[in-house]
């Protein structure tokens, strides 16, 4: 249906549902979620691999420490999958917002992926993570410091 491989039964409303959604953020990213909700993080990079612009689409699991952990462990796995690659690299900004989170484990997340970027430019933003708050954020911060050329 679209860029979504359905499984499973699905109802009319549901279907509907996913026809609304087709082609759109939200529909990108119930679709991943729901992936990783059931476990398929196989399938779930398959998706993203076919246009890795999707991969931003995981960044939104990772601002949310409200989601179950299948979802937010699979979407670092699969973001940590394209580490020092292009991809990732080009979230570095949105990482950086993430790295001034409310909440220290979307801090301590955003530096672990600032790091496995790869890109230099991460430095300025992890160093500031150094002085965080956080003990596990300031951890983080100088082990992924060591990952950057």
């Amino acid at each position: 249906l679209g860029p979504f491989t359905l499984t499973g039964a699905q109802t009319p409303a549901e279907l509907k549902q996913w026809v609304a959604w087709c082609g759109s953020d939200t529909g990108m990213l119930n679709y991943i979620e729901q992936l990783l909700k059931d476990g398929s993080i196989k399938s779930a990079g398959e998706f993203i691999a076919q246009d890795t612009q999707r991969l931003k689409h995981l960044l939104g699991f990772i601002a949310d420490p409200g989601k179950s952990l299948n979802v937010r462990a699979g979407a670092s796995a699969l973001l940590e999958s394209y580490r020092g690659a292009a991809p990732l690299q080009q979230l570095v900004p949105l990482l950086a917002e993430l790295s001034q989170h409310a909440d220290h484990r979307v801090r301590a997340d955003a530096c672990n992926l600032l790091g496995h970027s790869g890109s230099a430019t991460a430095r300025p933003y992890l160093e500031t993570c150094l002085k965080d708050t956080s003990a596990e954020v300031r951890e983080i911060a100088t082990e992924s410091l060591e990952l950057i050329d």
